[in-house]
């Protein structure tokens, strides 16, 4: 028998063990999670951010044209 582990019903991987399918699905899902985490941070990160820097970036590229 064949197990398919889908996301959002798009098929990721195919197995033909039902363990190896579990495993790689929560190995799966826990690396989805981290990926959210990063995300989140770096969203954080610029919205406290005063963005001085990248102000000066733009206006620098602006005054070349």
């Amino acid at each position: 028998m064949e197990y398919i582990v889908r996301l959002y019903g798009r098929p990721v991987k195919s197995f033909k063990d039902q363990t190896e399918a579990r495993k790689f699905m929560v190995e799966f899902m826990q690396l989805q999670q981290l990926y959210q985490k990063q995300f989140d941070y770096l969203d954080q990160a610029v919205l406290q951010s005063d963005l001085s820097a990248s102000k000066q970036v733009l206006q620098r590229i602006m005054e070349m044209k």
